[in-house]
């Protein structure tokens, strides 16, 4: 594993996962896991001052997995216990709201191909975030992939946005009209 960004660290067994945590990251530890064992941790995890999370909850997960005893760590002790749980929520949904420029993304990416396998980290290396028609069954379809289709083809395009949608199955309407309505909102 790599160096570590040069921050204050905290022993592993003294930070707790915040039991209220309304964000679902199980998916995400291996890719951060991933990231880690390859670029150090760069992403130090944020604490209130008692050890609880406030951001990094994936980081903690990815740590104990790949059996760290240290981890960088930034102790927010200055926050009330109120706005730490306000920052919580805002902290994953400010990295929502942004979006993927998808030709920028697959030049960079093509950039790399040749020395970094970019697939542990959660890209496709044929193209990464960019939906391609047959990669997904319906079972697989979240809200977030139809995202990832209808920013892909644009509000505009909704002939193209059925057509994609289709070729992976039934996807539910609430999931399509979320979908659409969130394009539209961008």
């Amino acid at each position: 594993m790599r160096e570590n960004i040069k921050a204050p660290t905290r022993p592993l067994g003294s930070i707790r996962p915040y039991a209220g945590n309304p964000r679902i990251s199980a998916a995400a530890v291996d890719a951060v896991a991933a990231s880690i064992a390859e670029f150090g941790f760069l992403n130090p995890i944020i604490t209130d001052a008692d050890g609880v999370v406030i951001a990094g909850h994936a980081r903690l997960e990815a740590a104990r997995r790949l059996g760290m005893k240290e981890v960088p760590c930034l102790v927010a002790g200055h926050l009330s216990a109120e706005e730490a749980a306000a920052y919580r929520l805002v902290d994953n949904r400010t990295a929502e709201l942004s979006r993927w420029d998808f030709d920028a993304l697959e030049r960079e990416l093509a950039a790399l191909a040749e020395d970094l396998d970019m697939s542990a980290f959660g890209f496709d290396p044929a193209g990464g975030q960019v939906f391609r028609q047959g990669e997904m069954d319906a079972a697989e379809v979240a809200p977030e992939r139809a995202y990832l289709i209808v920013l892909r083809y644009g509000e505009a395009d909704h002939a193209a946005i059925s057509s994609a949608l289709a070729s992976i199955g039934e996807v539910p309407e609430d999931v399509f009209r979320e979908a659409v309505l969130a394009r539209v909102r961008l």
